[in-house]
């Protein structure tokens, strides 16, 4: 006899792989567009601005936080449509679980 592991749940074990690769690849890539986005989008390299270069460091902290703004912005869309769908599951639940009792009761009297 061997003791396998069910098909669902080898499945359930490689979307759980894969999705935690995918979360840390959009992670690194974050990190990477907030590090050397400036210097590919602007064409300014932020390790080379000299104390007279306002203007230029004005535009990479913007770039940054305009970059940081739109992921928190997805990441707040993100957790709307979760949450949203979890209510929604759960008051069907509920819904049907009245139902159940209601039925029950009815059919004591």
């Amino acid at each position: 006899m061997s003791t396998s592991t069910p098909p669902d749940e080898k499945v359930s074990i490689w979307v759980k792989i894969v999705l935690a690769v995918g979360i840390l690849a959009i992670a690194a890539a974050i990190i990477i567009l907030v590090w050397r986005g400036p210097e590919w989008i602007d064409g300014i390299n932020p390790a080379r601005l000299t104390k007279d270069d306002g203007p230029k460091a004005t535009d990479v902290s913007g770039l940054r936080t305009a970059i940081v703004a739109a992921v928190v912005g997805l990441v707040g869309i993100g957790t709307l449509s979760v949450t949203t769908v979890s209510y929604s599951t759960g008051r069907k639940r509920d819904r049907a679980q009245f139902k159940l009792a209601q039925g029950r009761v009815q059919g004591a009297v």
